[in-house]
């Protein structure tokens, strides 16, 4: 019998505000790093950096819009890894990241940050479009 199951789930503090990108075919994907505090005793702890990615209208309308760089999030999705040759010759590369399907968001975030997050983001140009499709 086979028992295959992906969930992954955590909670910490986002470490860069949200960014969207747009395919051309008008999907969206909001990435954004957490760090998790991890420790196994009073003494050694230590901090996780994990790159994480939402996909459709949850992840423009909901994340990129009432998360920010320093909110207390919890996140439900499943690992994925990616693999690429360096540039320089050193090999085959890795590097896991989670692709996030829920999240709860616990910090409030002011009704003036809000408004100075939108005001930002209309004086920056959009982000570049990509012909990629979505790897799902």
């Amino acid at each position: 019998m086979s028992f295959d199951c992906n969930t992954f789930s955590f909670s910490g503090r986002i470490a860069t505000d949200p960014e969207n990108i747009f395919f051309a075919n008008g999907t969206c994907v909001c990435k954004f790093r957490v760090a998790i505090d991890t420790s196994y005793n009073k003494e050694k702890k230590s901090t996780l950096w994990l790159d994480c990615e939402a996909f459709g209208p949850y992840a423009e309308k909901y994340i990129s819009l009432y998360a920010f760089k320093g909110c207390p999030i919890t996140c439900v999705g499943e690992l994925c890894q990616d693999e690429w040759e360096d540039k320089n010759g050193g090999g085959k590369r890795t590097k896991i990241k989670c692709r996030v399907n829920k999240v709860t968001l616990h910090g409030k975030r002011s009704e003036q940050t809000v408004a100075e997050q939108n005001e930002n983001r209309a004086h920056t140009p959009a982000a570049a479009e990509s012909d990629d499709e979505p790897p799902f």
